[in-house]
């Protein structure tokens, strides 16, 4: 999980986190410097440890802002930096209407897992938040590789079940859970198939295609419960996204799903 710039490819470990300070301290002092006037670079230094700590979390900015010392505008403004910038990146829940989703608290991601490991001093490869952060970070990736993306929401039902990532058009939906953990167990799958049950979404079709996934760091590809499989997590890379050209087996259908449930049909 070391994110996607590709300088990092040919580094040692030691080296990619040397690689990841310099870049963090480029665009402290150059690109910040290019997007707005920052008054206080340690300041906002901080309050990028304190959103990367929070990466995959629903996102408050009176918690921030308390942490920061700051007023709440404050934080906005550099929230808003990091996202044109590409640094963060806001989920918005799904809900019934556009308005809804943009009052209601969407979840916070840190768009490179690398930097994210790094600015929240978490290395392990087994924390639930960083695999989190990567999965969106390929989702990500691939979305922006799609001449016609489909909606991307993460859900959380009244009796409080949330599903990670939510990716439908009109006539399909995949609900991906991610977990950390090196397999997948039946038990994973059970807020999926409460959701993709009980999921309304307008102007989705009645007879849309459905599907969950449970994303780990297993490489096993197996069905965990209907509609609802644990792929391998080389599938979910955005290279193995793109790409139709693997060979088939009994379970391709399920192993090469965005691709081959939302990709807008001719």
């Amino acid at each position: 999980m070391w994110g996607g710039y590709p300088a990092l490819e040919r580094l040692p470990a030691e080296d990619r986190w040397v690689w990841l300070c310099d870049f963090r301290r480029t665009y402290l002092e150059r690109d910040l410097a290019d997007l707005g006037q920052v008054a206080d670079l340690d300041q906002i230094a901080l309050a990028q440890n304190l959103l990367a700590a929070r990466t995959a979390q629903l996102l408050s900015y009176s918690e921030l802002a308390r942490d920061l010392g700051v007023a709440v505008n404050t934080v906005k403004r550099y929230l808003r930096f990091l996202e044109i910038s590409y640094q963060a990146y806001l989920l918005r829940p799904l809900l019934p209407t556009v308005s809804a989703r943009l009052v209601k608290s969407p979840k916070l991601y840190w768009t490179d897992p690398g930097l994210a490991r790094l600015l929240s001093e978490r290395r392990s490869l087994e924390d639930g938040p960083l695999f989190e952060t990567f999965i969106l970070n390929e989702l990500l990736r691939w979305l922006a590789w799609q001449s016609n993306p489909p909606h991307f929401h993460f859900y959380r039902t009244h009796s409080g079940r949330e599903v990670d990532f939510i990716l439908y058009s009109p006539k399909q939906i995949l609900a991906i859970e991610a977990k950390a953990s090196s397999h997948a167990h039946p038990t994973d799958a059970t807020a999926l198939v409460e959701v993709l049950e009980n999921i309304r979404i307008p102007g989705l079709a009645r007879d849309a295609r459905t599907l969950g996934l449970v994303v780990t760091r297993g490489r096993e590809l197996e069905p965990l419960a209907p509609r609802v499989w644990h792929p391998r997590l080389a599938t979910v890379r955005a290279r193995s996204l793109t790409s139709n050209r693997s060979k088939r087996s009994k379970h391709s259908r399920g192993a090469r799903t965005l691709p081959y449930l939302l990709a807008p049909k001719k």
